[in-house]
């Protein structure tokens, strides 16, 4: 039910460092940036190659998920994001598991929930479904396609979580 992992988000004090240190090590332009003040955070998104992206976010109010979340584990990944293209059988199935998530109403390019870590072994996943046909990737701008230049990675291919326990 899960198609890829497009994009994994990490969590900065300084978004411009954070830039600053993908562009000079790996390559990586930001394509596309935002305020996502419903969620206290700014974003910037850089392509990682083949379609996959580095998302960093830098919390912009004190009292937001990801500001606690900056303190008590310092710059770390912080959520990962999923594409599917079953979200109609995802979504309630996950529901029937007992699986705590959060949908977020539709835009006009994709629709998507988040998987709350209670239910994930304390990691924070997305499940996001492109419902436009123009834009293979939305949540990195209209324009990455054109904006993004090669970095020096090719792409995401895998990543791990640290989890406390495996088997809870």
């Amino acid at each position: 039910m899960l198609k890829r992992l497009p994009q994994v988000a990490f969590l900065v004090k300084d978004l411009d460092d954070g830039k600053e240190l993908y562009r000079r090590h790996l390559g990586m332009e930001t394509c596309h940036s935002e305020d996502l003040t419903s969620y206290g955070l700014k974003n910037a998104v850089l392509p990682a190659g083949n379609g996959t992206f580095i998302e960093l976010l830098q919390p912009t109010s004190a009292d937001s998920a990801a500001a606690r979340y900056l303190e008590r584990r310092g710059e770390a990944p912080y959520m990962l994001i999923f594409e599917t293209n079953e979200y109609d059988r995802l979504i309630p199935n996950l529901k029937s598991l007992g699986v705590r998530l959060t949908e977020k109403p539709a835009t006009g390019d994709y629709r998507h929930a988040f998987i709350h870590p209670s239910s994930a072994n304390g990691a924070f996943l997305e499940v996001i479904e492109v419902t436009s046909g123009d834009n293979p990737w939305p949540a990195a701008g209209p324009d990455w396609q054109t904006l993004a230049r090669q970095p020096l990675t090719k792409q995401i291919r895998q990543t791990a979580v640290l989890v406390r326990d495996l088997d809870t």
